[in-house]
């Protein structure tokens, strides 16, 4: 029996880390793939704008990681879908996973409007653009899908209600992403595809283990004593002691999501006339 709890209680703990292990080798070989990918597409100074606000907009998780006493490993490039702000840990409660989440779109948000205060001195069509672009990006990642912020912000809401929900609602929306990505022919996008699948999967994995460990703490008694301390130090090692948002935090992690979304594509609809700046603003569209 310890050696069967003993390996759920590893993929339990490690779990969560395995993204991070497999992306830490290569985290400057990224940056320079994605400088020459987007070079390559477009010119290298729009290269530079866009490595500039995903790095901005990664360092505002990395920020509020550790307000909230997170450890951290640092920011990570994937050429043409985005960046990951990597953690060494997991947050104490669903309010800190919002904030956290939204953080880097508030970042990105405050890029975005100096980028529009630079325009309105200068009258230089180049900031124009860049506000516009780096307000639609990070309303990309409001997408209300993991493992974009949005579907962080939205799945930390629904397993505040129950876990169920939460995991239900994971799988829903990956399946809705999936759908776009095959009927829209965006391929690039599968890897958020994969990393969702992989979030959803430690997440059903947590869930099933919490079962265990809780029908594990109802029924020690029935062990020995030897096998009774152990279900205790398993229990007391690796139960969910995730702090859920109650119906006050829940509106208000809503809020701050569409308080958010609002504030970016105002930005966006007021560059929406200006060259460069409008072709963001129709994609949105």
């Amino acid at each position: 029996m310890k050696n069967k709890f003993g390996l759920l209680a590893i993929l339990f703990k490690v779990g969560p880390k395995i993204l991070s292990l497999i992306v830490k080798s290569g985290k400057f070989i990224l940056v320079g793939v994605s400088f020459a990918a987007y070079s390559y597409v477009y010119s290298w100074q729009f290269a530079v704008i866009i490595l500039s606000m995903l790095i901005v907009h990664e360092y505002g998780h990395i920020w509020a990681m550790q307000r909230c006493g997170i450890k951290t490993k640092g920011i990570y490039l994937i050429p043409f879908v985005g960046g990951l702000a990597v953690s060494d840990g997991m947050a104490k409660s669903r309010w800190d996973e919002v904030y956290i989440a939204m953080m880097g779109p508030v970042f990105g948000l405050a890029l975005s409007v100096l980028s529009l205060i630079v325009y309105y001195i200068t009258a230089n069509p180049l900031y124009a653009a860049t506000a516009s672009w780096m307000a639609m990006v990070n309303i990309f990642n409001l997408f209300p899908v993991t493992p974009l912020d949005g579907g962080r912000v939205l799945k930390s809401i629904a397993l505040s209600i129950d876990t169920r929900v939460g995991i239900w609602y994971m799988f829903g929306a990956l399946l809705l992403m999936l759908a776009a990505v095959v009927l829209l022919g965006l391929w690039t996008f599968m890897v958020l595809i994969i990393i969702g699948g992989l979030e959803l999967y430690f997440e059903y994995s947590r869930y099933k283990m919490q079962k265990v460990l809780k029908e594990l703490e109802s029924k020690k008694h029935l062990y020995s004593e030897s096998d009774a301390e152990f279900i205790g130090k398993l229990v007391d090692q690796h139960m969910d002691r995730t702090e859920s948002l109650d119906n006050v935090g829940r509106v208000k992690s809503m809020v701050f999501y569409i308080a958010v979304l609002v504030a970016l594509y105002l930005v966006m609809h007021l560059m929406s006339g200006e060259p460069g700046a409008a072709m963001a603003f129709e994609m949105l569209r």
